[in-house]
Protein backbone atom coordinates (compact mmCIF):
# COMPACT_ATOMS: atom_id res chain seq x y z
CA UNK A 1 0.00 0.00 0.00
CA UNK A 2 1.69 3.32 -1.17
CA UNK A 3 1.81 6.09 0.92
CA UNK A 4 -0.48 8.96 -0.06
CA UNK A 5 0.52 12.39 1.48
CA UNK A 6 -2.79 14.65 2.22
CA UNK A 7 -1.90 18.09 2.09
CA UNK A 8 -4.18 21.13 4.21
CA UNK A 9 -3.35 24.57 4.75
CA UNK A 10 -4.72 26.21 7.50
CA UNK A 11 -5.61 29.67 8.33
CA UNK A 12 -8.79 30.77 10.70
CA UNK A 13 -10.96 28.06 10.45
CA UNK A 14 -11.61 26.65 13.81
CA UNK A 15 -15.66 26.03 12.67
CA UNK A 16 -14.77 23.44 10.16
CA UNK A 17 -11.10 22.02 10.88
CA UNK A 18 -12.67 19.42 13.54
CA UNK A 19 -15.26 17.96 10.79
CA UNK A 20 -12.64 17.82 7.85
CA UNK A 21 -9.82 16.24 9.71
CA UNK A 22 -12.26 13.54 11.38
CA UNK A 23 -13.21 12.50 7.64
CA UNK A 24 -9.82 12.65 6.56
CA UNK A 25 -8.12 10.34 10.00
CA UNK A 26 -11.15 7.81 8.90
CA UNK A 27 -10.38 7.45 5.64
CA UNK A 28 -10.19 3.28 4.39
CA UNK A 29 -7.16 4.21 2.88
CA UNK A 30 -5.17 3.92 6.23
CA UNK A 31 -1.34 4.43 4.72
CA UNK A 32 -1.35 8.32 5.01
CA UNK A 33 0.74 11.38 5.74
CA UNK A 34 -1.05 14.26 6.84
CA UNK A 35 0.69 17.36 6.44
CA UNK A 36 -1.44 20.84 8.22
CA UNK A 37 0.51 24.01 7.71
CA UNK A 38 -1.04 26.64 10.16
CA UNK A 39 -0.56 30.11 8.34
CA UNK A 40 -0.60 32.03 11.37
CA UNK A 41 -4.57 31.11 12.64
CA UNK A 42 -5.58 33.39 14.90
CA UNK A 43 -9.05 32.05 16.14
CA UNK A 44 -7.99 28.71 17.51
CA UNK A 45 -7.31 26.46 14.65
CA UNK A 46 -3.59 25.82 15.54
CA UNK A 47 -4.32 24.85 18.59
CA UNK A 48 -7.20 22.12 17.28
CA UNK A 49 -4.05 20.85 14.86
CA UNK A 50 -1.78 20.17 18.06
CA UNK A 51 -4.77 18.67 19.33
CA UNK A 52 -5.34 15.97 16.47
CA UNK A 53 -1.25 15.62 15.77
CA UNK A 54 -1.20 14.75 19.35
CA UNK A 55 -3.73 11.88 18.89
CA UNK A 56 -2.66 10.62 15.02
CA UNK A 57 1.18 9.89 14.58
CA UNK A 58 0.23 10.04 11.32
CA UNK A 59 -0.51 13.93 11.13
CA UNK A 60 2.64 16.31 11.03
CA UNK A 61 1.62 20.63 11.83
CA UNK A 62 4.08 23.13 10.86
CA UNK A 63 3.08 26.47 11.78
CA UNK A 64 4.11 29.87 10.45
CA UNK A 65 3.43 33.43 9.78
CA UNK A 66 1.04 34.64 7.47
CA UNK A 67 2.16 33.92 4.03
CA UNK A 68 -0.91 32.91 1.85
CA UNK A 69 -2.10 29.37 1.14
CA UNK A 70 0.24 28.93 -2.03
CA UNK A 71 3.25 29.05 0.32
CA UNK A 72 1.56 26.94 2.91
CA UNK A 73 0.70 24.18 0.28
CA UNK A 74 3.95 25.05 -1.26
CA UNK A 75 6.02 24.17 2.12
CA UNK A 76 4.05 20.74 2.55
CA UNK A 77 4.78 19.66 -0.98
CA UNK A 78 8.78 19.86 0.26
CA UNK A 79 7.72 18.63 3.23
CA UNK A 80 5.72 15.47 1.80
CA UNK A 81 7.11 12.02 1.52
CA UNK A 82 4.30 10.02 -0.36
CA UNK A 83 4.30 8.28 -3.23
CA UNK A 84 1.07 10.36 -4.20
CA UNK A 85 -0.50 13.99 -3.32
CA UNK A 86 -3.49 14.93 -2.56
CA UNK A 87 -4.73 18.39 -1.67
CA UNK A 88 -7.54 18.74 0.69
CA UNK A 89 -9.23 22.33 1.78
CA UNK A 90 -9.55 22.61 5.53
CA UNK A 91 -13.10 23.35 5.69
CA UNK A 92 -14.12 20.17 3.38
CA UNK A 93 -15.40 16.78 4.17
CA UNK A 94 -14.31 13.85 2.31
CA UNK A 95 -15.73 10.65 1.50
CA UNK A 96 -14.34 7.84 3.91
CA UNK A 97 -13.47 6.03 0.28
CA UNK A 98 -12.03 9.07 -1.20
CA UNK A 99 -8.67 8.45 -1.18
CA UNK A 100 -9.25 4.40 -1.57
CA UNK A 101 -10.92 5.18 -4.54
CA UNK A 102 -8.58 7.83 -6.52
CA UNK A 103 -5.62 4.70 -5.82
CA UNK A 104 -7.60 2.43 -7.40
CA UNK A 105 -8.53 4.47 -10.24
CA UNK A 106 -4.99 5.55 -11.10
CA UNK A 107 -3.24 2.42 -10.75
CA UNK A 108 -6.15 0.28 -12.67
CA UNK A 109 -5.74 2.31 -15.45
CA UNK A 110 -2.12 3.48 -15.40
CA UNK A 111 -3.37 7.39 -15.21
CA UNK A 112 -1.11 10.21 -13.65
CA UNK A 113 -3.72 11.95 -12.24
CA UNK A 114 -6.90 10.61 -10.48
CA UNK A 115 -9.74 12.97 -10.09
CA UNK A 116 -13.53 12.04 -8.46
CA UNK A 117 -16.69 13.80 -8.19
CA UNK A 118 -17.17 17.04 -6.43
CA UNK A 119 -20.16 18.23 -4.53
CA UNK A 120 -20.48 22.04 -3.39
CA UNK A 121 -22.43 22.10 -0.43
CA UNK A 122 -23.92 25.01 1.92
CA UNK A 123 -25.23 23.54 4.40
CA UNK A 124 -25.70 19.91 4.25
CA UNK A 125 -23.36 17.18 2.24
CA UNK A 126 -26.41 14.75 1.76
CA UNK A 127 -26.46 13.65 -1.92
CA UNK A 128 -29.68 13.38 -3.66
CA UNK A 129 -28.13 11.67 -6.91
CA UNK A 130 -24.52 10.54 -8.00
CA UNK A 131 -23.63 9.61 -11.37
CA UNK A 132 -21.12 6.38 -11.05
CA UNK A 133 -19.23 6.61 -14.42
CA UNK A 134 -15.72 6.63 -15.53
CA UNK A 135 -14.26 8.37 -17.93
CA UNK A 136 -10.74 8.24 -19.41
CA UNK A 137 -9.37 11.66 -20.68
CA UNK A 138 -6.10 11.81 -22.65
CA UNK A 139 -4.42 14.75 -25.77
CA UNK A 140 -6.54 17.96 -25.63
CA UNK A 141 -9.84 16.25 -23.77
CA UNK A 142 -7.31 16.84 -20.61
CA UNK A 143 -6.56 20.35 -21.00
CA UNK A 144 -10.65 20.98 -21.93
CA UNK A 145 -11.76 19.18 -19.16
CA UNK A 146 -9.69 21.07 -16.92
CA UNK A 147 -11.57 23.98 -17.57
CA UNK A 148 -15.33 22.70 -18.15
CA UNK A 149 -15.87 19.15 -16.19
CA UNK A 150 -12.92 18.22 -13.46
CA UNK A 151 -12.08 21.43 -12.58
CA UNK A 152 -8.90 23.43 -12.01
CA UNK A 153 -9.25 23.49 -8.37
CA UNK A 154 -6.42 20.87 -6.60
CA UNK A 155 -9.05 19.22 -3.92
CA UNK A 156 -10.98 16.51 -6.00
CA UNK A 157 -7.46 15.24 -7.25
CA UNK A 158 -4.20 12.69 -6.53
CA UNK A 159 -0.93 13.21 -8.63
CA UNK A 160 1.77 11.26 -8.83
CA UNK A 161 4.52 13.15 -6.30
CA UNK A 162 7.00 12.08 -8.50
CA UNK A 163 6.04 14.84 -11.38
CA UNK A 164 5.77 17.41 -8.98
CA UNK A 165 9.60 16.25 -8.14
CA UNK A 166 11.35 15.95 -11.03
CA UNK A 167 9.72 19.11 -12.69
CA UNK A 168 10.01 21.20 -9.72
CA UNK A 169 6.16 22.14 -9.64
CA UNK A 170 4.83 24.72 -7.11
CA UNK A 171 1.73 27.13 -7.18
CA UNK A 172 2.64 30.59 -7.98
CA UNK A 173 2.85 32.26 -4.78
CA UNK A 174 2.31 35.95 -6.33
CA UNK A 175 -1.14 35.39 -7.61
CA UNK A 176 -4.32 34.83 -5.03
CA UNK A 177 -6.92 33.82 -6.95
CA UNK A 178 -6.58 30.45 -9.79
CA UNK A 179 -3.01 29.95 -8.47
CA UNK A 180 -4.34 26.26 -8.90
CA UNK A 181 -5.71 26.03 -12.34
CA UNK A 182 -1.76 27.23 -13.53
CA UNK A 183 -0.51 24.37 -11.24
CA UNK A 184 -3.11 21.97 -13.45
CA UNK A 185 -1.74 23.17 -16.31
CA UNK A 186 1.80 22.72 -15.86
CA UNK A 187 1.33 19.16 -14.21
CA UNK A 188 -0.82 18.29 -17.56
CA UNK A 189 2.19 18.69 -19.54
CA UNK A 190 3.75 15.57 -18.12
CA UNK A 191 0.44 13.60 -17.89
CA UNK A 192 -0.78 11.14 -20.53
CA UNK A 193 -4.17 10.03 -19.01
CA UNK A 194 -6.44 11.22 -16.75
CA UNK A 195 -9.02 8.77 -14.89
CA UNK A 196 -12.55 10.69 -13.89
CA UNK A 197 -14.75 8.66 -11.76
CA UNK A 198 -17.80 10.87 -11.46
CA UNK A 199 -18.96 10.02 -8.11
CA UNK A 200 -19.01 12.40 -5.66
CA UNK A 201 -16.11 11.79 -3.21
CA UNK A 202 -15.34 14.91 -2.12
CA UNK A 203 -17.70 17.70 -0.53
CA UNK A 204 -16.77 21.02 -0.89
CA UNK A 205 -18.23 24.01 1.15
CA UNK A 206 -19.53 26.84 -0.21
CA UNK A 207 -19.78 30.31 1.47
CA UNK A 208 -20.03 33.87 0.87
CA UNK A 209 -17.44 35.37 2.15
CA UNK A 210 -14.66 33.03 1.00
CA UNK A 211 -11.88 34.25 -0.83
CA UNK A 212 -13.32 33.80 -4.33
CA UNK A 213 -16.95 35.00 -3.45
CA UNK A 214 -16.44 37.83 -1.53
CA UNK A 215 -17.20 40.63 -3.82
CA UNK A 216 -15.16 43.32 -1.90
CA UNK A 217 -11.94 41.59 -2.44
CA UNK A 218 -9.38 43.15 -4.47
CA UNK A 219 -7.33 40.02 -4.67
CA UNK A 220 -9.69 38.51 -6.92
CA UNK A 221 -8.63 40.31 -9.78
CA UNK A 222 -5.52 38.90 -9.89
CA UNK A 223 -7.36 36.38 -11.83
CA UNK A 224 -7.31 38.41 -14.80
CA UNK A 225 -3.34 37.89 -14.68
CA UNK A 226 -3.97 34.47 -14.36
CA UNK A 227 -6.08 34.27 -17.04
CA UNK A 228 -4.00 36.42 -19.29
CA UNK A 229 -1.13 34.15 -19.00
CA UNK A 230 -3.38 31.16 -19.96
CA UNK A 231 -4.40 32.85 -23.52
CA UNK A 232 -0.65 34.16 -24.21
CA UNK A 233 0.15 30.98 -24.38
CA UNK A 234 -2.49 28.43 -25.87
CA UNK A 235 -2.41 28.87 -29.58
CA UNK A 236 -5.69 30.18 -31.33
CA UNK A 237 -5.61 26.77 -33.14
CA UNK A 238 -5.63 24.72 -30.32
CA UNK A 239 -9.04 22.85 -29.70
CA UNK A 240 -8.99 23.97 -25.96
CA UNK A 241 -8.78 27.95 -27.16
CA UNK A 242 -12.53 28.47 -27.30
CA UNK A 243 -13.04 27.22 -23.85
CA UNK A 244 -10.36 29.05 -22.45
CA UNK A 245 -11.39 32.34 -24.46
CA UNK A 246 -15.19 31.95 -23.38
CA UNK A 247 -14.01 31.76 -19.30
CA UNK A 248 -11.85 34.85 -19.93
CA UNK A 249 -14.15 36.86 -20.93
CA UNK A 250 -16.56 35.74 -18.60
CA UNK A 251 -13.68 36.57 -16.00
CA UNK A 252 -13.27 39.93 -17.30
CA UNK A 253 -17.14 40.82 -17.47
CA UNK A 254 -17.10 39.94 -13.60
CA UNK A 255 -14.09 42.07 -12.98
CA UNK A 256 -16.55 45.15 -14.77
CA UNK A 257 -19.06 44.05 -12.24
CA UNK A 258 -17.03 43.18 -9.13
CA UNK A 259 -15.50 46.99 -9.71
CA UNK A 260 -18.52 48.92 -7.96
CA UNK A 261 -18.15 47.03 -4.80
CA UNK A 262 -14.37 47.91 -4.02
CA UNK A 263 -14.27 50.48 -0.72
CA UNK A 264 -11.77 52.04 -2.93
CA UNK A 265 -11.15 52.33 -7.07
CA UNK A 266 -7.65 51.44 -8.56
CA UNK A 267 -7.08 53.18 -11.72
CA UNK A 268 -4.60 51.03 -13.08
CA UNK A 269 -7.05 48.19 -12.54
CA UNK A 270 -10.12 50.12 -14.06
CA UNK A 271 -8.25 51.43 -17.20
CA UNK A 272 -6.44 47.68 -17.54
CA UNK A 273 -10.41 45.49 -17.70
CA UNK A 274 -11.17 48.80 -20.30
CA UNK A 275 -8.67 47.70 -22.17
CA UNK A 276 -9.20 43.54 -21.88
CA UNK A 277 -12.77 44.88 -22.49
CA UNK A 278 -12.07 46.73 -25.65
CA UNK A 279 -9.71 44.00 -26.78
CA UNK A 280 -11.62 40.63 -25.93
CA UNK A 281 -15.25 41.22 -26.09
CA UNK A 282 -15.84 41.98 -29.54
CA UNK A 283 -17.22 40.02 -32.76
CA UNK A 284 -13.86 38.36 -34.02
CA UNK A 285 -13.53 37.08 -30.39
CA UNK A 286 -16.99 36.00 -29.82
CA UNK A 287 -17.36 34.27 -33.05
CA UNK A 288 -14.18 31.83 -31.73
CA UNK A 289 -16.75 30.89 -28.65
CA UNK A 290 -19.14 27.99 -29.63
CA UNK A 291 -22.63 26.73 -28.51
CA UNK A 292 -24.55 27.74 -25.69
CA UNK A 293 -21.16 29.34 -24.20
CA UNK A 294 -21.50 32.11 -26.82
CA UNK A 295 -25.02 33.01 -25.82
CA UNK A 296 -23.96 32.77 -22.15
CA UNK A 297 -21.81 36.00 -22.48
CA UNK A 298 -24.88 37.64 -24.02
CA UNK A 299 -26.61 37.10 -21.08
CA UNK A 300 -24.29 38.44 -18.78
CA UNK A 301 -23.69 41.26 -20.55
CA UNK A 302 -27.72 42.35 -20.35
CA UNK A 303 -28.10 40.72 -17.08
CA UNK A 304 -24.72 40.66 -15.07
CA UNK A 305 -27.17 40.77 -11.19
CA UNK A 306 -28.63 37.89 -12.61
CA UNK A 307 -25.74 36.07 -13.97
CA UNK A 308 -23.94 36.96 -10.75
CA UNK A 309 -26.03 35.55 -8.11
CA UNK A 310 -25.52 32.37 -9.84
CA UNK A 311 -21.96 32.41 -10.45
CA UNK A 312 -21.72 32.86 -6.91
CA UNK A 313 -23.85 29.88 -6.11
CA UNK A 314 -22.31 27.39 -8.73
CA UNK A 315 -18.76 28.62 -8.23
Amino acid sequence: MKKVSIIIPVYNVCLYIDDCLKSVVEQTYQNLEILLVDDGSTDGSSQKCDTWAQKDDRIFVYHQTNHGVSYARNLAILKSTGVYLSFVDPDDILDEKFIESLVYYIETYDADLSVCGIYKFYDSTSVSSNIKTVELLEGNDMKKALFDEIGGFLANKLYKAEIFRLNHLYLDESISISEDLLLNLDYLKHTLRIVYNKKYLYFYRQYSQSAYHCLENPKWFSVLDTYLKIIHNTLPNEEVYSTILYHFIMIILEAKYRLKFQKKIDDSLKKKIEVLQKKYIKRSYLKKVRGKKRYKIYLFRCFPNIVMKYRRREG
